[in-house]
């Protein structure tokens, strides 16, 4: 599994990018990608501009599929209950 971070003041910046990494396909078709949002709203909007983005490069077909929207807040909290020793420490 492979972890990237990205941060920028705004999320237009960042569409293109995570574009680039969404475009090569993952070893196994039913891992899902994970990007962190802090609100719905983002969520609605980044999911629209990612499938108009991979649209416009040939690479999708306007549907953005398999990717899981934690906020923050759940995203650590699953990160920590995988430790091992953490999940009873917390």
């Amino acid at each position: 599994m492979a972890l990237l971070t990205h941060i920028a003041p705004h999320p237009d910046a960042l569409v293109s990018r995570l574009c680039d990494e969404m475009v090569v396909p993952p070893s196994d078709p039913f891992t899902a990608d994970i990007v962190c949002v802090p609100t719905r709203g983002i969520e609605r909007w980044l999911t629209q501009r990612i499938a108009s983005e991979l649209a416009e490069r040939g690479a999708g077909d306007g549907i953005c599929a398999n990717v899981r929207f934690p906020s923050p807040r759940h995203l650590v909290g699953s990160v920590v209950s995988a430790l091992p020793g953490m999940a009873e420490a917390a």
